[in-house]
């Protein structure tokens, strides 16, 4: 009995050969770990970098601005950012998947890279011109005064192109596993506007302030960009004939676009719903001074929920190279560590912003001291409306972390279709809830429609079979009780005593019980905040 056992115990024993491969794979994995989370911390500093230049360049505009003009010009500036999201989002996700692949390769990465920038470029000034004929008719009396059609159309010329091709490097950076770069290209940006955009305030640009800053600040962006891309632009010049390979790279870009297309779909209803939202809050409001002064309101709150959003949008970006390198049952299970991670820091986040909405504008509001004090006299408005947003974030961010993760799983359809029920769902939503809530119904809207899509890209998940059934219910059981939470809050304004309580009681029923974090979680967290201070965490498998 003994020898049968110790006969039958070693089978179990792995040899050399064995160990060393097993060995060899944690060892891959452990690097493969470490770059997500170096690459995410990277990402998430770029990202608050981007939300505090944001928030000051928000106090300095409102300062000195009245509520209409500041509505205009954030208008404004965020009908750059969409077109620029709706035109390369798709395509450079594309770009980041196929030079993620092609790394090694500076020849070929390179035509892919010309060829994106010559349709960046080609883009951006049909762009430009469209957008032209639109302020043209639409904001004629407020640009008139300071500004001829012609100043304009140049500056149009300018920022809409550099926007474009800013994106573009930023996604062939990331494609090419170059995350410090492409930090740093986005820190300069987001620096460069704030810098830029204050100057031509101050010079007197009024609206048009933040298109003249948002021009200089891409300019500078790209140069660094070029600058660091520089190995494979001069291969593509060093190769025979360059500009018969621009033919190549026309082909290239055909394979680009048709792999994006679902992506660009996607991208295109992503932004469609917050610039179909712009567009009924103006029509309703008779395109006049109110519908920019609900605007102001709309585009503040919305500053505040992006800012929200940064933990999901720095995960979000580097899951997209990361799992392409993994088998389906272990992008499974990176995706499902991802989420976890994801819940621990938009949870506490949404529940202090949702919960504490009106003490926190209140601060604002004292920091900033704007121009007729346009932010105490909305106070009740922006409140209410932060609340709703803020409930929908909290779908919204682990929606969209789970859409971005469906592209490297070979899914990408999945996001085009929610994409667009999401859209059409919210149009009807606003057009119900704005006669009876004002501005407010957006708020209502934008809850309802983010559950929706939420919900459907679970289903969506699980059907194909990319997702963990644990996932499944970590997402639901957290989201039913942090939106319950603040939809209590929104109706029945509790107390700050009770807040509290509340807050500390939703945390620990959402750790403790519905997530249940262990060790590995807190390996984690303290390893992202290591990578970010720019320390070697512990090599623990995600």
């Amino acid at each position: 009995m003994i020898v049968g056992n110790m006969k039958e115990s070693e089978k179990f024993v792995p040899s050399d050969i064995e160990l060393s491969e097993q060995m060899a794979i944690t060892q891959e994995d452990a690097e493969k770990d470490s770059s997500l989370l170096s690459g995410s911390s990277l990402i998430f500093l770029a990202n608050i970098i981007i939300s505090l230049t944001g928030f000051v360049l928000a106090g300095i505009l409102m300062h000195n601005m009245p509520d209409y003009v500041y509505g205009m010009a954030r208008t404004l500036q965020r009908a750059v950012a969409i077109s620029t999201t709706i035109v390369l989002n798709g395509l450079g996700n594309a770009l980041a998947v196929h030079l993620s692949e092609k790394r090694g390769e500076p020849q070929q990465t390179s035509i892919l890279i010309i060829a994106t920038t010559i349709l960046s470029i080609f883009v951006g000034m049909l762009f430009a011109i469209g957008f032209f004929f639109v302020i043209k008719y639409l904001f004629k009396t407020d640009i008139s005064t300071f500004l001829t059609d012609i100043e304009v159309l140049l500056s149009l010329f300018l920022v809409f192109p550099a926007a474009f091709l800013v994106s573009a490097f930023n996604h062939a950076l990331l494609g090419l596993k170059r995350v410090k770069e492409n930090a740093i290209a986005v820190a300069i940006q987001s620096i460069g506007n704030l810098a830029f955009t204050t100057l031509f305030v101050y010079l007197g640009s009024q609206t048009f302030s933040v298109i003249f800053g948002l021009g200089v600040a891409s300019l500078l962006s790209i140069f660094y960009s070029l600058f660091c891309l520089r190995k494979q632009l001069f291969a593509f010049i060093k190769r025979k004939k360059p500009f018969r390979n621009l033919w190549k790279s026309y082909k290239e870009l055909r394979v680009l676009l048709s792999f994006s297309s679902p992506l660009t779909i996607a991208a295109i209803c992503s932004q469609a719903i917050e610039g179909v939202t712009i567009l009924i809050i103006l029509i309703y409001f008779n395109w006049g001074h109110v519908a920019l002064v609900q605007l102001a309101y709309f585009n503040y709150v919305l500053m505040l929920v992006i800012a929200c959003r940064i933990p999901q949008i720095s995960i979000g970006k580097m899951l997209l190279p990361h799992l392409k390198e993994y088998t389906l049952n272990d992008a499974k299970k990176q995706l499902h560590r991802a989420i976890r991670f994801l819940l621990f820091i938009i949870i506490p986040l949404n529940l202090f912003v949702g919960l504490f909405s009106k003490e926190l504008l209140q601060l604002l509001a004292i920091i900033i001291r704007s121009k007729g004090f346009w932010l105490e006299s909305g106070e009740i408005t922006i409140t209410a409306l932060l609340q709703l947003l803020t409930i929908g974030g909290q779908s919204a961010a682990i929606y969209y972390l789970l859409v971005s993760s469906c592209v490297p799983l070979k899914h990408p359809e999945i996001n085009a279709k929610i994409e667009f029920a999401g859209l059409v769902a919210n149009v009807f939503l606003i057009l119900y809830f704005l006669p009876s809530y004002g501005i407010r119904g957006v708020g209502f809207a934008y809850l309802i429609s983010y559950t929706f899509m939420l919900i459907y890209a679970i289903i969506s998940m699980a059907l194909n079979q990319i997702i963990r059934a644990q996932s499944i219910f970590e997402i639901l059981g957290t989201t039913i009780v942090v939106n319950a939470i603040l939809l209590l809050n929104y109706f029945i304004k509790f107390a700050l005593l009770w807040r509290i309580l509340i807050t500390a009681g939703t945390l620990a029923l959402c750790f403790l019980v519905i997530i249940r974090i262990n060790k590995k979680d807190v390996i984690l967290t303290l390893n992202l905040i290591k990578h970010a201070l720019g320390r070697k965490g512990k090599q623990e498998q995600l």
